[in-house]
């Protein structure tokens, strides 16, 4: 309370504000790391947890991309339930963390010695881009490419509950 004032009803001016409650939920797979942490006003319900399903990667939402390398689409749909309801993430802030696991990022580096030898001039390396699906489709949040000796970056980004995807590419 920093009000003040002698006796009266005391408004939200009247009291420090309040940092925002934190939560943090973790979710692994084969193919994926995920931390996301959520900032809200008020703490989240009691059973909020995350819910993340694996998307088809060739649904329409994806048919835009065009790649002259090998590929590899990572897709998983996230939400914020409460008693199997989703919750509406609106008024929170939501931030992931996102690391693609070693079994995707193989296949894909070991293609880059067939590249190398073929265009020895040519930069090769794999690139990941992290990507939010929006109202006008896929969104890139970040991306950052990696040769063969280089260790899968750690994206930060902020999400929202809805889908999210990586593509995974040979670059050349």
């Amino acid at each position: 309370l920093l009000c003040t004032l002698p006796e009266h009803t005391h408004t939200d001016s009247c009291y420090l504000p309040q940092e925002p409650a934190k939560q943090d939920f973790s979710y692994d797979d084969t193919q994926l790391h995920l931390r996301v942490t959520v900032e809200s006003p008020q703490p989240l319900p009691e059973g909020t947890a995350l819910a993340v399903q694996t998307v088809d990667a060739d649904s329409t939402l994806l048919s835009a991309s065009a790649s002259s390398g090998a590929e590899q689409w990572i897709v998983r749909q996230l939400a914020l339930v409460q008693s199997g309801e989703a919750l509406d993430t609106a008024a929170y802030r939501m931030t992931a963390e996102i690391a693609v696991t070693d079994a995707v990022l193989q296949p894909l580096l070991g293609q880059l010695d067939a590249l190398d030898e073929a265009a020895p001039e040519a930069e090769t390396g794999v690139t990941l881009a992290v990507m939010q699906a929006g109202d006008e489709g896929l969104q890139e949040l970040d991306s950052a490419t990696i040769s063969a000796e280089e260790a899968a970056p750690v994206f930060t980004v902020s999400v929202q509950s809805g889908t999210i995807a990586v593509l995974a590419t040979t670059a050349n």
